[in-house]
């Protein structure tokens, strides 16, 4: 339960990511098959504040240049340089997906912890994280095409959409390290930690002896959507008081920010105009 309690949290998949892995993984898995573009980079935005960058490794072997002829008597060193094409003669097998997290005012971004297990419990030998992060990026995945299962086509997606979905490993590592610890009962008590995942956003964790409470504070910038919010919020609340969800994690709601985030700081942990939703989970909900 555990693992499909993460995998639901985990399965908010990037289409740019996945299209582009798919498109590059059957290349690898036909080579005879003709797709354009390969060695092209992409640089995209999510949410407006993770950004990614996919990058194709190419092979010495896997490159040759083109020569253009130009008129006796005007070939010179510039000329030559324009009319100098480079073109793939067989697609790359490996690609670089790099990620930058939120930037948060005033703090030092880093990866969060438990990512580094996160990613290789869930890709495998499909991909290595690189020592050396890409300029601008928090972290670095080369990611292997020729390495993805392709003896079945649900394994295969399955790889596929976790790797669309990198961005949720990263971010939700810190929940799973706890939840896992939780299983197996290892977790320990402790202060409650910040998870930023927006700008001037993040939720937090508190670990107990036989418990984890995670608070999302809700903020709106408009007034009118914090109003209506409020009012779902509460109404979902006392839908978790029915005895059709006895068993489910208790869950509470408030407009103040409750005492776990006691001693956090001012600008994640309070002022939530949307008020503050709890959840508290119990070894039985993990195991």
């Amino acid at each position: 339960e555990r693992d499909v309690l993460f995998s639901k949290m985990a399965s908010s998949e990037n289409t740019v990511i996945k299209s582009t892995v798919d498109t590059r993984a059957k290349r690898c898995e036909s080579p005879d098959t003709v797709m354009q573009n390969q060695s092209i980079s992409i640089n995209l935005v999510e949410f407006d504040d993770v950004l990614y960058r996919i990058q194709p490794i190419l092979e010495e072997s896997s490159r040759t240049f083109v020569l253009l002829h130009v008129p006796h008597g005007t070939c010179d060193d510039s000329m030559f340089k324009q009319n100098a094409v480079q073109a793939d003669v067989k697609a790359p097998t490996k690609l670089v997906l790099s990620m930058a997290l939120p930037p948060q005012p005033g703090q030092t971004v880093t990866i969060p912890a438990g990512a580094q297990q996160a990613i290789s419990a869930a890709y495998g030998p499909v991909a290595q994280i690189l020592s050396s992060t890409e300029e601008g990026y928090h972290i670095s995945v080369e990611f292997s095409l020729d390495m993805i299962p392709h003896h079945s086509e649900t394994v295969r997606e399955e790889m596929i959409n976790k790797i669309a979905s990198f961005r949720s490993y990263i971010m939700g590592a810190p929940l799973r390290s706890q939840l896992e610890r939780l299983a197996s009962g290892s977790c320990i008590e402790g202060p409650a930690f910040a998870v930023p995942h927006r700008i001037n956003e993040a939720y937090f964790i508190k670990p107990e002896n036989d418990a984890v409470t995670v608070v999302f504070p809700m903020r709106f910038k408009d007034p009118n959507d914090a109003t209506m919010a409020c009012t779902f919020l509460y109404e979902f609340n006392e839908a978790r008081k029915g005895p059709s969800l006895s068993q489910a994690p208790s869950c509470s709601y408030s407009k103040a920010h409750p005492m776990e985030l006691n001693g956090m700081a001012p600008v994640l942990a309070h002022a939530a105009n949307g008020g503050y939703v709890s959840f508290v989970l119990n070894k039985r909900h993990v195991t």
